[in-house]
């Protein structure tokens, strides 16, 4: 059985900062992510984008400031954080022995899909005959990120992290990316880290991490 997951609204970040032994690699780090809102986080190789989102994960921890998850203006301790949160990146891996449809099936009894058949029916539609029954690790780099890609999206949560979206994806795989998410981000927040303008078309607002480094 899963997880219950809480309806995170509202994540304040406040003078967040990260430091790795001397260096600082985020400092004052000072915004408020709402529901229903796609934020872009731009910005060179190295200059933060990555590690934001695993604080606003809850998976790594800032070294000064605070990061205050709401859901109904109560506060979600962050150890429960990730029930509600999903997030892929070039550096996340998917299970490679499996079946496209194993994958799915398995996904979705731990981390339930708004619809899991819905979800088939998308990968369906790929020009890619037979790819329901193909082993992930047969796949190409361009497929595997788009079963990434629906993965985190279509998946019931509150939070869409995506670092990078459209790594291994040609055009036809960016507009598929971006209208997969045009269609299933409304009430929820979707953060996307990228330093490629096409990743971030759909963000309303973006913030260019170079804003807050230590000088």
């Amino acid at each position: 059985m899963s997880a219950q997951s809480h309806s995170i609204d509202e994540i304040t970040c406040q003078a967040v900062g990260k430091r790795y032994l001397f260096e600082w690699v985020i400092k004052d780090f000072n915004f408020t992510f709402l529901k229903g809102n796609c934020y872009g986080i731009k910005g060179p190789n190295g200059s933060g984008k990555s590690t934001l989102l695993k604080m606003l994960s809850g998976h790594s921890t800032p070294s000064k400031g605070l990061i205050d998850f709401k859901a109904n203006n109560s506060t979600v301790h962050v150890s429960e954080v990730y029930k509600s949160v999903t997030f892929t990146a070039p550096y996340i891996e998917v299970i490679e022995e499996m079946t496209v449809r194993e994958l799915l099936e398995f996904h979705h009894g731990l981390r339930p899909l708004e619809s899991l058949s819905d979800a088939e029916t998308v990968l369906i539609a790929l020009p890619f005959k037979g790819l329901m029954d193909k082993r992930i690790g047969e796949l190409s780099s361009g497929m595997k990120q788009r079963i990434k890609l629906l993965l985190t999206i279509m998946t019931r949560t509150s939070i869409i992290l995506l670092d990078e979206p459209g790594s291994n994806l040609d055009e036809a795989g960016k507009i598929w990316f971006e209208e997969l998410l045009r269609n299933h981000m409304k009430d929820k927040i979707v953060i996307i880290a990228s330093n490629e303008a096409d990743d971030l078309r759909l963000a309303a607002e973006i913030l260019s991490m170079e804003n807050y480094k230590k000088i």
